[in-house]
């Protein structure tokens, strides 16, 4: 279990979004269900690693219940921002999804999204989010305006690296990579991310994650098109984070 997360590495930008669904395929990130779906959602699960990682045994973690309930929140947050709403139309309320195996436990979309009128109970904490800011950036590749004091072969030039990992192979399960930042990268980076540009010699200007030789497995290929990932991700946004 990966217990070094950074309360900075959580995006906040999903609440900038005033629709809960995207007006086409294409503007996917117009909108507030998809961007929480990857990030928080996908992303605690994934940076917390082991059972949390693998879909089909992320239930067995408590951390899974907390990490779901705190979402429902974060949905019903967003519903309280000015000029949000759940979509209106009947066809989205009266959708009815099945919550446990044997069939039994129905509910209608609109009534579980409605924690309080139609569940009956509600969080503590439902205020509106602050200002966003941006997360904070873990890049491994850095530029700034003047030649940079770093060691190595590119300690003359604007263009440095900073951090590389070894190959990493993805499969069905969650991976995380340390990219092993020194701290006085992490510390310019953290102020660019939060404080913007700054100017003066050696100040880092723009950070990148490079990835090379990026391929395709067997696994991979196999997946499934892009238009059945779609509709999953659809259903996901109206399903996510409700079940109980």
């Amino acid at each position: 279990m990966n217990d070094r997360l950074n309360s900075g590495a959580l995006s906040r930008s999903p609440f900038e979004q005033k629709v809960l669904l995207p007006p086409s395929t294409s503007d996917w990130r117009k909108c507030f269900s998809i961007p929480l779906e990857l990030d928080p959602h996908g992303a605690v699960h994934n940076l917390v690693g082991g059972d949390m990682g693998n879909i089909l045994a992320s239930a067995r973690d408590p951390v899974f219940w907390v990490h779901h309930a705190n979402i429902d929140r974060l949905w019903t947050v967003w519903t309280k921002m000015v000029r949000h709403a759940n979509p209106k139309d009947a066809g989205w309320k009266q959708r009815t999804f099945t919550y446990d195996q044997a069939g039994d436990m129905k509910q209608t979309a609109g009534a579980a999204v409605d924690s309080e009128g139609a569940l009956g109970y509600r969080y503590d904490g439902e205020k509106p989010l602050p200002a966003f800011q941006p997360a904070v950036i873990a890049a491994a590749t850095i530029q700034s305006e003047a030649p940079m004091s770093l060691p190595g072969p590119t300690a003359n030039s604007p263009l440095a690296t900073v951090a590389t990992a070894k190959p990493v192979t993805l499969g069905s399960s969650s991976v995380a990579v340390d990219l092993k930042l020194p701290q006085s990268a992490q510390t310019q980076l953290h102020s660019l991310a939060t404080a913007g540009a700054p100017t003066g010699p050696g100040a880092i200007t723009a950070a990148w994650l490079v990835l090379d030789d990026v391929a395709i497995g067997a696994d991979g290929k196999d997946a499934a098109p892009a238009s059945t990932s779609w509709q999953r991700y659809q259903t996901a946004s109206r399903d996510r984070g409700r079940s109980k």
